[in-house]
């Protein structure tokens, strides 16, 4: 079984690592994301899920469809970060609403950062969708037991996922 100490000995070096990052942070957050959702599938109730379809993870419950946006930034996230996914979020609430697709929709966007101060005062807004959720680690509202927490950085993310996968509970 793992626990966090032993993260270290997988990464052998650290530089590499940061190469990763560089070029393939988000990618990489993402994927580790998803393997976060099926490491908390025996508990959670999910039915399916799936990595870049119409979002960039969805997953399947029996009585409800979570298309989590995955967001990787150095910088706090800005409106700008989010805005085309905003959209698309509507679009996609529409096909639940229009009965072209079953369940309740809900939408996440996952991120590594905060949200800039512009941005939080727009998640208070009565234009803010009550079905849509910004995630980020640490955040006052947290991550629902269906899904991972959020991480601040890929070695975050490995430590996590290793715990879970040791821990044999799923």
């Amino acid at each position: 079984m793992a626990d966090s100490s032993d993260v270290k000995q997988w990464i052998l070096d650290p530089t590499q690592l940061n190469r990763i990052e560089s070029i393939h942070r988000g990618f990489l957050y993402q994927h580790l994301y998803a393997v976060g959702c099926l490491l908390l599938s025996s508990t959670s109730g999910l039915s399916s899920l799936f990595v870049e379809t119409d979002e960039d993870i969805e997953l399947i419950f029996p009585d409800r469809h979570l298309y989590i946006q995955v967001k990787t930034r150095t910088l706090p996230l800005q409106t700008a970060d989010i805005s085309k996914t905003l959209v698309h979020f509507d679009q996609l609430r529409k096909t639940h609403l229009d009965g072209k697709r079953p369940l309740v929709p809900s939408f996440y966007i996952v991120s590594n950062i905060k949200p800039n101060h512009e941005l939080a005062e727009k998640m208070k807004s009565v234009d803010w969708g009550n079905d849509i959720f910004l995630l980020w680690p640490n955040c006052p509202v947290g991550s629902p037991v269906t899904i991972p927490p959020c991480w601040s950085d890929l070695s975050e993310a490995l430590t996590w996922c290793i715990e879970k996968a040791g821990s044999g509970s799923i």
